[in-house]
């Protein structure tokens, strides 16, 4: 495709610049740090984000993404625990630590208005406060980490 002027992609055509990774650490006192990442529409349509797919490559890996429900308990859990969630620039948000496909993938995470409309998804969370809780070798010397797969949907939104 040739792209005008503006740099649009012609009609009919996608142009979704998402994050390809999502970063989140953990120090040693609990304290969760997340990030926000842009979402950019080089489209000449909206375009409706939302989280096709959630898992954890590594199931007896060192990271446990626990549910928002278990919020109240989270500060006597390990440092190994963390309850996480995206939340979309309007406020809706997915617990992924609940993650449903069949309910979670239809919901509009954010909406990005087109010709380079920018949108913003915050990776937000909590951790516990304890030390490390997990087997495997792991503990408060070596730390932990793991990868999680996330995979967005992109829809053309009228």
């Amino acid at each position: 495709s040739v792209k005008s002027n503006t740099g649009i992609a012609p009609q009919g055509k996608l142009e979704v610049e998402l994050p390809v990774s999502m970063d989140f650490g953990v120090d040693q006192n609990g304290t969760f740090t997340g990030t926000s990442y842009n979402v950019t529409n080089r489209s000449q349509s909206k375009v409706a984000v939302s989280v096709a797919n959630f898992t954890e490559q590594n199931k007896q890996g060192g990271i446990t993404i626990l549910p928002t429900s278990e919020k109240g308990t989270i500060d006597s859990k390990g440092r190994d625990n963390v309850i996480m969630a995206l939340i979309g620039d309007s406020g809706e948000h997915i617990d992924l630590g609940a993650f449903d496909k069949a309910v979670d993938s239809t919901k509009e995470l954010l909406v990005v208005d087109k010709n380079n409309g920018v949108g913003t998804i915050q990776l937000a969370g909590v951790a516990g406060k304890q030390d490390i809780t997990s087997a495997n070798g792991i503990s408060n010397d070596t730390g932990v980490s793991e990868t999680f797969k996330l995979v967005f949907q992109i829809k053309k939104k009228a």
